[in-house]
């Protein structure tokens, strides 16, 4: 798997719309570990684990970050927030989807592959990702995800990388 930094002090990270119309998306810094190097990434999966049970099916997205950032400088970036994104901040397009069934909990998968091959080839470009709801103009919340330093191992988000 491929470790990660946080960056928020709370024990889980609410994604979607929720309260007065807040929205909230959780970014992730992942760190790629040497002996990855060089090589031909085959597959690579994140997977966030959902703490809440929707009562509706969700989809999520989630976009490459662009720029580098510290937990002070995302508070007054794009990035958080319910504005666009504008391709400056963070890339506009998903680079995945995954979805969350009803009334279910667990990991969702998401295949990033080639971002993780980006990261192997050129880990200066690693500034992490942006998991964000795919309708974030619906109201409720949409999935609490654990932080990766929660103490359930297995319900840490993750990435999981195939490799030759």
């Amino acid at each position: 798997g491929i470790g990660s930094q946080e960056d928020s002090a709370s024990a889980q990270v609410l994604i979607g719309t929720f309260g007065s119309g807040d929205v909230g998306r959780y970014v992730w810094r992942a760190s790629v570990p040497p002996e990855l190097a060089g090589r031909s990434i085959i597959y690579a999966e994140l997977r966030p684990w959902s703490a809440t049970a929707p009562s509706a099916s969700k989809e999520f997205q989630v976009h490459r970050i662009l720029q580098p950032w510290t937990a002070g400088s995302l508070r007054s970036s794009p990035i958080t927030g319910s504005g666009a994104l504008d391709d400056h901040w963070v890339q506009a397009s998903p680079l995945a989807y995954g979805m969350l069934q009803a009334p279910s909990r667990g990991g969702i998968p998401f295949d990033v592959t080639p971002l993780v091959q980006s990261w192997v080839l050129d880990t200066a470009s690693n500034f992490g990702i942006l998991l964000r709801a795919f309708d974030e103009s619906a109201p409720g919340v949409e999935m609490a995800t654990n932080r990766s330093d929660t103490a359930s191992l297995n319900r840490r988000p993750s990435i999981t990388v195939y490799y030759r």
